[in-house]
């Protein structure tokens, strides 16, 4: 019973992470191009300061929170196993790696937006600390594709939730898969700043928002 609270806490702890994930990183606006000059990208982390600072803050929050969704849902997994099997570990494993890296992809921008891309002698370093936390969120789609696809496939054993919330699931893996090939493109749609980058996050989102809508109705307290 302990259990079954603690797994609505997390559930409650998905969707807002979802919220947070969402506004964040909607926050500061439309993002310079890979093309653009350094003297674009500066501008506009030092333009838009609070924007990007406030989308670090959310960002990290929201993985704060997606970390106890994760907690909840892995635990849901070895109630219905009678263990940590191998999917539930690949499970946890990948949740904390894409929380891990999506941090450490926001400081670099927030870093920028707090006092680098102010120094007008550090057109190199911001140049580099751009690319980077772009490739910091495009890889990340090894290990949202971890996380998701793992916990699909153990929630599809079990029979924990519908079927269609799996097939969601397998179109999320196979779209954060394809948004790792980005960072081989310098422009347009499918590229490191492209336009496509947000298709597998709001998939991704979809999927946990409804997770834990069944995770929150599974650990109802039953009645008497």
């Amino acid at each position: 019973m302990e259990d079954r609270g603690w797994e609505r806490y997390g559930a409650i702890a998905g969707a807002l992470g979802v919220a947070c994930y969402v506004v964040g990183f909607l926050l500061p606006g439309s993002p310079p191009k890979t093309e653009d000059s350094v003297g674009t990208i500066a501008t506009f982390f030092t333009e838009n300061r609070l924007k990007i600072l406030g989308e670090v803050f959310l960002v990290a929050f929201a993985s704060f929170l997606l970390l106890v969704f994760l907690a909840a849902l892995v635990s849901r997994i070895r109630r219905a196993d009678g263990g940590l099997g191998a999917l539930s570990l690949i499970t946890l494993v990948g949740g904390v790696a894409l929380v891990g890296i999506t941090v450490f992809g926001a400081a670099t921008y927030g870093a920028l937006a707090f006092q680098v891309a102010l120094a007008p002698s550090a057109a190199a370093v911001i140049r580099a600390m751009f690319d980077v936390g772009g490739m910091c969120f495009a890889l990340g789609g090894f290990f949202a594709a971890l996380f998701i696809g793992a916990a699909a496939l153990a929630i599809n054993r079990r029979n924990l939730m519908p079927q269609w919330l799996v097939g969601l699931a397998g179109i999320a893996v196979v779209l954060n898969l394809v948004g790792t090939t980005v960072l081989f493109s310098d422009h347009g749609f499918f590229s490191l700043d492209g336009a496509f980058g947000f298709v597998p996050f709001f998939v991704s989102m979809l999927w946990i928002l409804v997770t834990s809508w069944f995770l929150f109705q599974q650990s109802a307290p039953a009645a008497a």
